[in-house]
């Protein structure tokens, strides 16, 4: 009897200690999170938001980095391989890297969040030439509305356990993006028609939204030549501007300079900000207070 009492103390012992550290086990995945992939800080804001508690979004381009120029790090590209979703917006470094992310994780899909959204040129007001297209489509409301719903398709279809869930959130995200665009358009409508001065052009579709036009000091990334300097400096006064925006992705010098010689306030406005609606009523009251 003895020596029976002796046998089943051990195994009482593994069996308790094989059942705790399966539910640690079961525990720990059930509330590891979704990672996916994306390209900006903004980014992280909607993923999020619909996500919920059960989505975390790793994001290539760091804070004080430019999404036309940068280069993404081992650390970042990591990431890639344990994420199913990857979430693009149509910034500049995408066109060379997605194909790159692709041969890192042949498996995950892009998702082009930009899809299906009319882009406009990026034009100044200080010249009849017009750029590139606009990629800064994650800086107004009503276009935030369209990238949510192509992020909510694709959770969904990847993830189809926690639709429920995505669909709540989703719901939850578009009413208060609706709340913030009749915060800021109450804000702006009395500047209906004015003009904002940015030195690099990110808020043309922003200004566009409440009825303003922007004015870029750079063009395609390279600062006026002195034909069009003049013409900017006639402009300035003609509309009445009293402040230049810079963001700080960009040389604040150069905005000082520009600032200094036309007479202006020189004011940093980011719009790679990950605190995203945060950072829109900032804007609105920024620009507004300007005028």
């Amino acid at each position: 009897m003895g020596s029976i009492s002796k046998l089943i103390k051990p195994v009482v012992f593994w069996v308790i200690f094989f059942v705790f550290f399966a539910a640690a086990a079961f525990t720990q995945a059930s509330t590891k999170k979704i990672q996916v992939c994306a390209s900006i800080l903004p980014q992280r804001f909607f993923i999020e938001k619909i996500g919920g508690e059960m989505v975390k979004a790793v994001i290539m381009v760091p804070p004080g980095a430019s999404p036309a120029t940068y280069e993404p790090r081992p650390s970042e590209l990591r990431a890639l391989l344990n994420s199913r979703l990857y979430f693009a917006i149509g910034v500049p470094f995408e066109r060379q890297w997605l194909k790159r992310f692709l041969g890192i994780n042949p498996r995950i899909k892009i998702v082009h969040t930009e899809k299906d959204i009319r882009l406009f040129p990026i034009s100044n007001e200080s010249s009849s030439k017009k750029g590139i297209l606009d990629p800064h489509i994650w800086l107004a409301p009503n276009l935030v509305m369209l990238q949510a719903r192509r992020i909510l398709m694709a959770l969904k279809e990847n993830y189809p356990e926690y639709s429920k869930e995505f669909e709540k959130n989703y719901t939850s995200f578009i009413s208060e993006l609706v709340g913030l665009d009749l915060k800021i358009s109450r804000m702006l409508s009395p500047l209906k028609g004015k003009y904002v001065l940015v030195c690099h052009p990110s808020w043309g579709y922003f200004l566009r939204a409440y009825g303003l036009r922007q004015i870029a000091i750079e063009r395609e990334g390279k600062p006026p030549k002195g034909s069009e300097l003049v013409r900017l400096s006639r402009l300035v006064k003609e509309k009445g501007i009293k402040a230049v925006f810079f963001q700080p992705q960009f040389s604040k010098r150069y905005a000082l300079s520009i600032g200094s010689s036309l007479n202006l306030k020189v004011i940093e406005l980011d719009p790679l900000a990950p605190n995203w609606e945060d950072n829109l009523l900032k804007a609105a009251k920024m620009i507004r207070d300007a005028n």
